[in-house]
């Protein structure tokens, strides 16, 4: 792993986002340096969120509607009293067939004028939203321009959106001539799991009107990075996964001190750290290759050090890496942007470590261009909770209480036809009845009569049932499958064990194999089979309706016996 200078409540995360000039530095006692919480204040603002047909694909994990919702929803409930706010939507009148176009394009809709905030009534008006139309950004934002003060004041669009503008009209070039027109005006674009040509589409909104572009890539990022729009010069100032400001991972130093002619001097071969603003840039061969703001850092959704390490886990995924425990302090390395190969090193005190689960309270934070090289393929992990002697191993709890919905025989499972489990590398775990059960991985005790099975590979436990076994000796299979997988997204998706499962809409040839979500109303499943090439693994996800996306997979978990 590199050493350097050589993804709170939902509410809390989503005010953390947006003033502060340079690496701004608050010093409490003894403590050193941490980075400031700014106060936000609301400028007039309008809301846009995106209801176009494309909001209902299901890899948020779970419609991308309904984490907009959540976080508008979190937007709300964080904005001062005082705020004045508007909200406008697109896409909720006309479906998205050629036919309707003409009308979807014009289908934008004032949910709410501006004026105070009430919260019960804007969240009504959210969570009432059904997406399945066109996406016209120009005609958007456009509208909202229109519901904002004329008089030249301060004022904000925000704009959250999936893709690009379907509907023909550039909307960077309408920006422009907005903000020509209102130069007190700022749109910022939130770009939810979008592509690059929506990014670029959206970033240049931003760029044209002085605000700020943030992509989103799961429901947490969404809603700290709906929030931080709400104030921008701090974003501005944060670690975005791209950089700092205008200075970016990757810049050449001649860039850097065009913007910045008080930029001191980098040479442009080898390694050299140069401290500007409060900041320590890391600089390989004349670019930057890392970004250590003296006051510990903070990111563009909000975390800063004293942040419990889960609050890092919940935005970013599981650490891609991490250092040994030396004296409670560790260092972990994660995911910022996969494509610039950019990451977010953290220095966490008080470190602990159970499986792949990290405890303990953030100290700094930097950007650097540092992401791991992986491996083609997923990382393999193996699970092995249950020894030979059919005892428990380390770190593993013995679960006495649980019981399945169907069960009508004294929780006994049966193992008696000797079926290895699937999911195995090892000999020694049994696939068991009744499937409502999950008795896929089972390990039997020493006595023969009972069995520990793995209900929730990633709980750290095993169920105890009292079980019936044979004699028959298990052999593991010779190409087994994940019992869990973990996708780019941080998605958890666990293998199908019986149940009625509906076919994919618009795949009926494909059957649902793992399922990632547990929540009836917001079904989430991979299917068909696991594509294994020479560059990864890859799976096709989605809902039982809507159009499945492709993701790859991060992790995938087998078991064993110890």
């Amino acid at each position: 792993m590199p050493v350097l200078c050589r993804r709170l409540s939902l509410a809390a995360a989503l005010l953390t986002a947006l003033v502060l000039t340079g690496c701004a530095t608050t010093t409490t006692g003894n403590s050193g340096p941490v980075a400031t919480r700014p106060k936000i204040v609301v400028q007039p603002t309008v809301l846009i969120l995106d209801a176009s047909g494309s909001m209902t694909t299901a890899d948020a994990p779970g419609p991308r509607i309904d984490a907009a919702k959540r976080a508008a929803d979190g937007l709300l409930d964080a904005l001062p009293d005082d705020s004045t706010l508007a909200l406008m939507t697109y896409g909720t009148g006309t479906g998205s067939s050629d036919a309707e176009q003409a009308a979807g394009c014009q289908d934008v809709r004032t949910l709410t004028p501006l004026g105070p905030l009430h919260r019960a009534s804007l969240k009504q008006q959210v969570d009432s939203l059904h997406p399945s139309g066109y996406t016209p950004i120009s005609l958007a934002m456009r509208k909202a321009v229109e519901i904002l003060p004329n008089d030249g004041s301060k004022q904000a669009v925000v704009l959250v959106s999936d893709g690009e503008d379907t509907c023909g009209v550039p909307p960077c070039d309408t920006a422009k001539t907005l903000k020509a027109q209102h130069p007190g005006l700022t749109i910022s674009t939130v770009g939810f799991r979008s592509d690059s040509p929506a990014n670029t589409q959206l970033g240049c909104i931003a760029t044209a009107t002085g605000g700020l572009f943030v992509p989103a890539g799961n429901a947490n990022q969404l809603a700290a990075r709906l929030l931080a729009t709400q104030d921008i010069d701090t974003a501005k100032s944060s670690l975005s996964p791209t950089g700092y400001r205008d200075i970016n991972i990757g810049s050449k130093i001649s860039d850097v001190k065009r913007a910045h002619p008080d930029f001191p001097d980098v040479s442009a071969s080898g390694h050299t750290v140069a401290t500007w603003k409060d900041c320590n840039f890391g600089f390989t061969d004349g670019a930057v290759d890392s970004i250590a703001p003296s006051s510990g850092g903070r990111t563009i959704d909000g975390l800063v050090p004293g942040d419990p390490v889960s609050r890092a886990t919940e935005l970013y995924g599981k650490p891609l890496d991490h250092t040994d425990i030396n004296n409670g302090s560790a260092t972990l390395t994660y995911l910022a942007d996969k494509d610039l190969g950019t990451a977010y090193q953290m220095a966490i005190s008080n470190a602990a470590q159970v499986q792949d689960n990290w405890a303990g309270t953030i100290k700094s934070i930097v950007l650097c261009r540092c992401l791991p090289k992986q491996a083609s393929g997923p990382q393999i992990v193996v699970l092995r909770p249950v020894d030979k002697q059919g005892n428990t191993t380390a770190g593993w709890l013995k679960n006495t209480t649980y019981s399945w919905a169907d069960d009508a025989t004294g929780h006994q499972i049966d193992c008696t036809y000797g079926e290895v489990s699937k999911h195995t590398v090892t000999p020694g775990v049994f696939e068991c009845s009744p499937s409502a059960a999950t008795a896929d991985a089972c390990w039997p005790t020493a006595s023969g009569r009972y069995a520990l099975c793995l209900v929730d590979p990633l709980s750290h436990q095993v169920v105890l049932y009292s079980a019936n076994f044979d004699d028959t000796p298990s052999s593991a299979p010779s190409d087994p499958s994940p019992i869990e997988l973990v996708l780019d997204d941080g998605s958890h998706c666990r293998a199908r064990y019986g149940g009625a499962w509906s076919r994919q809409e618009q795949n009926p040839d494909l059957v649902g194999t793992y399922g990632c979500s547990t929540n009836p109303s917001s079904f989430v499943a991979v299917w068909g089979d696991i594509q294994r090439t020479a560059a990864g693994w890859s799976v096709e996800v989605g809902g039982s309706t809507g159009p499945l996306h492709t993701q790859e997979v991060v992790t995938a978990y087998f078991v064993g016996v110890a």
